[in-house]
């Protein structure tokens, strides 16, 4: 298959695009991670008991259990979303998928063989020595 200088050009502006978008997308993840970080960072900071002068370091004091319970969920969640977004996101970027229907077609051909492959997929003979063997011993009563 051969293309003309014209062919190529618009193929080569089209796959700079798709790129970029993936790169724009993998940066905006990137930058959700680095913000959710921040801020679990910051919480931490914050939660940090520090007495003053001539108060006494083995009694924080109170605070209230729910807030403490919703604060941590939040970030927790933050985290979990961001960096499986950035994990999505850079394995797109890696394979160039740019849609659902790109990533559906790629995970089909990956996953369910075609019935040609399958079918020229023979075993060995250790293994169908093995498989009859347990075939044997799980047939006997």
């Amino acid at each position: 298959m051969t293309f003309k200088t014209r062919e190529l050009s618009v193929l080569s502006e089209e796959y700079t695009s798709r790129r970029r978008t993936q790169m724009l997308r993998f940066l905006g993840a990137t930058t959700f991670t680095l913000i959710s970080f921040r801020y679990f960072k910051k919480a931490l900071i914050s939660r940090q008991y520090r007495p003053n002068m001539f108060q006494l370091n083995n009694r924080p004091p109170p605070v209230a259990a729910q807030n403490e319970a919703m604060a941590a969920l939040t970030i927790a969640t933050s985290i979990t979303i961001s960096l499986f977004s950035m994990a999505i996101t850079g394995s797109c970027w890696i394979y160039d998928i740019s849609s659902v229907q790109e990533l559906r077609y790629a995970l089909r051909n990956t996953l369910v063989p075609s019935s040609e492959e399958a079918s020229n997929d023979n075993m060995d003979q250790e293994t169908s020595d093995a498989i009859e063997q347990l075939k044997l011993a799980f047939s006997k009563k």
